[in-house]
């Protein structure tokens, strides 16, 4: 998608460059030939630094989110659903918890205890929520951005060599670059959450009546409880992690969006 964008948009400026020397406005054509070639450099660089960055990253982390040698949207699709992973992780700990109160509430001699469970995991609950609602709103922002991330290379390509939209372009192509590694280290971070609740055996429970009415062992009430507040506290790790991520991106992508502005100005010449 990106390369016919990147086309068309040269086929443009060739096609002005083309009319103008036709009309006779040299000067001006050879203008749009200029900007044609600096609008390719300056994809390409986009296009290498985010290639350079995301596999610092991947090497850094380990190479958990198997990111490409020329990373895309293609390439990010998978990052959306280890967010989704997760969300799925809270709402179902979150469902056992509630069902399995309610079964020992049901239970005679021993109801009392789901009013001792409720006390003692309400922190852990209130977490477990946060996590579900920010779980949620990377994997609905990620595929928005995966969506969009090829048009968001392609006008800030577009603009960047054309001065009165310069900043605009420069952004752009700053959140291409920076919202895309962002992902992939926050995906990886998930992708890591998941893999330590597996080998603590915490995995998603079953929160069907039938089976817990079966399963449930009201003399164990305090092991349902550390359950649940190890993944809290796991869960609640990631949470942390994404935020400083973001935080951190932010403020690169500020200075980056000024960096690049400085970038197309020194390969101008081109």
């Amino acid at each position: 998608m990106e390369i016919m964008l990147i086309a068309i948009a040269s086929l443009c400026y060739l096609s002005y460059a083309v009319y103008s020397w036709v009309i006779g406005r040299r000067e001006r054509s050879v203008y749009y030939l200029e900007t044609l070639v600096n609008m390719i450099v300056m994809f390409l660089l986009v296009k290498a630094i985010f290639a350079f960055s995301s596999n610092v990253i991947n090497n850094i982390l380990g190479g958990s989110v198997g990111i490409s040698t020329i990373p895309s949207s293609r390439s990010l699709e998978n990052i959306t659903d280890y967010f989704s992973s997760l969300h799925e992780y809270a709402v179902a700990w979150i469902t056992y918890i509630a069902m399995t109160r309610t079964v020992i509430a049901l239970t005679p001699f021993v109801s009392s205890l789901s009013q001792v469970i409720g006390s003692a995991t309400e922190w852990a609950v209130y977490e477990l929520n946060i996590v579900a609602t920010v779980t949620m709103a990377l994997t609905i922002f990620s595929r928005v951005f995966i969506t969009l991330m090829d048009y968001i290379l392609f006008f800030g390509t577009l603009l960047t060599p054309i001065p009165h939209f310069r900043k605009i372009g420069s952004t752009l192509l700053s959140i291409y670059i920076v919202i895309g590694s962002l992902l992939f280290v926050i995906g990886d971070f998930a992708l890591s959450t998941q893999a330590s609740l597996r080998n603590q055996g915490l995995e998603p429970p079953r929160s069907d009546i039938e089976y817990l009415l079966r399963s449930i062992n009201v003399l164990e009430w305090r092991t349902i409880i550390d359950k649940v507040a190890k993944v809290a506290w796991i869960m609640l790790d990631f949470v942390i992690k994404a935020t400083f991520a973001s935080v951190l991106a932010g403020i690169i992508l500020v200075g980056f969006s000024i960096a690049l502005g400085g970038i197309y100005t020194w390969i101008q010449p081109f």
